[in-house]
């Protein structure tokens, strides 16, 4: 639930915040691209042989949802795109409790058909298509070592459903969609290879981004459309993904990072929300979180840190080039909730423990290149400082949580820069 919370952040500031202007579909062609987070509910009780599903959401059949596509409009009605979609839930055995948990990841091509309702200010749409999932079982605890299961499989998957676009501006809307997705994979039980049922219902919010933006059919005064910062008071929402650099070996006392992309680099999310209150000056709130591994030498890896941190920055601009580029300085102070999670069996021989809530700083600048009057595509490097405590073998030790971040992601803003007039 914490990741989903994470990422609905900035989804939630954008229904809250968005100023409607001008705002509809077109039969113009048109690439968009977005995301959409959820739930997905698991239509059967688990992949047989006795073991069950047990969700973070609601220790059951229902676990967090997250999709990203991108497609193109090809008129008024038809278009295409591609869907991938990801979740993942715990795995129970009888009398055991929880051995791991089990991810599916889909990537299906879909047709879209849409028909825009009160002059396009709402767009309904159905989709279907058919394409590949991935199933895996992964974070193995260490009830599992009494329980033998596995599942890596590709298969096919379908997909059918519908949504509706809302347009809050003419390049941006705001999506409710529910989709079916239905096939099968392979998973060992017990020594033993059982057809574990994929059928799920998602129910999904979330935000599509067009490129490029729409025309106005007549516009009273002839205007000039460019992606430019301005001196207006805005709000802004975003997303950015990246690295974070881990500034120290390990949290001590013999444990290791081990994270995915390097031992001391693992993947990192943010999600952020703001104000421009003029040319140069504004303020955001950044939710950043990220989790690397933990391994001792000799032992193996015994589970996994996570921090994420909420931290209030000033932000400080510099527009360039007619504001199409627009460098920026941020600096903050917030909080940092970091803990330990997902124990591997090894961690038997190890003991770990560790959920500290601490003070976090945080410095950094990027860049903003607006794409279109109301997004720009950034590029940020942050540097996060601060510390928790944990405990190693029963003593309390304190782990540097000093960071370097590299990323990027999306700003969209609210409203949408006013046009230049040619008159």
């Amino acid at each position: 639930m914490r990741k989903l919370c994470f990422a609905a952040f900035a989804l939630i500031s954008a229904l809250i915040i968005s100023t409607v202007g001008w705002a509809e579909d077109t039969d113009q062609t048109r690439f968009y691209v977005g995301g959409k987070l959820g739930v997905g509910i698991f239509l059967s009780d688990g992949p047989g042989g006795g073991v069950t599903w047990r969700s973070t959401v609601d220790q059951g059949t229902v676990a967090e949802s997250f999709q990203g596509f991108a497609g193109l409009n090809f008129d008024e009605h038809f278009g295409a795109e591609v869907a991938v979609d990801y979740r993942q839930t715990g795995v129970v055995a009888p009398g055991i409790g929880k051995i791991g948990e089990y991810s599916v990841w889909t990537v299906i091509p879909q047709l879209r058909v849409r028909y825009p309702l009160e002059d396009g200010k709402v767009s309904p749409y159905f989709i279907a298509g058919v394409g590949v999932a991935r199933t895996e079982s992964n974070d193995p605890t260490p009830e599992s070592v009494n329980f033998s299961f596995s599942a890596n499989d590709t298969s096919v998957v379908g997909a059918i459903g519908a949504g509706v676009s809302w347009f809050v501006a003419n390049n941006i809307s705001l999506d409710f969609e529910t989709k079916f997705l239905f096939g099968s994979a392979d998973v060992q039980v017990g020594g033993q290879t059982q057809s574990a049922s994929l059928n799920t219902a998602l129910a999904l919010f979330g935000m599509r981004v067009y490129f490029p933006e729409a025309k106005p059919v007549s516009p009273v005064t002839p205007t000039v459309h460019r992606a430019h910062d301005t001196d207006q008071t805005r709000f802004y929402v975003g997303t950015k993904l990246g690295a974070g650099f881990l500034l120290s070996d390990g949290p001590g006392g013999g444990v290791e990072w081990a994270g995915d992309v390097a031992d001391t680099v693992e993947r990192s999310m943010q999600g952020f929300a703001g104000l421009n209150f003029d040319e140069h000056w504004g303020a955001e709130i950044a939710v950043d979180y990220r989790d690397i591994g933990l391994t001792v030498p000799g032992v193996g890896k015994i589970g996994e840190y996570a921090t994420y941190s909420i931290i209030p920055q000033v932000r400080v601009r510099y527009p360039l080039a007619d504001g199409k580029l627009s460098p920026y300085f941020i600096a903050g102070v917030g909080a940092a909730f970091s803990e330990f999670n997902d124990a591997t069996p090894e961690s038997v021989n190890f003991s770990f423990s560790g959920k500290d809530t601490s003070v976090m700083g945080a410095i950094g600048g990027g860049i903003s290149w607006f794409v279109a009057n109301n997004i720009s595509l950034d590029f940020e490097t942050k540097f996060l400082f601060g510390s928790a405590d944990v405990q190693i073998n029963d003593q309390t030790q304190s782990v540097s949580l000093n960071t370097a971040l590299v990323l990027f992601g999306i700003r969209v803003y609210f409203p949408e820069a006013k046009p230049a007039s040619t008159s």
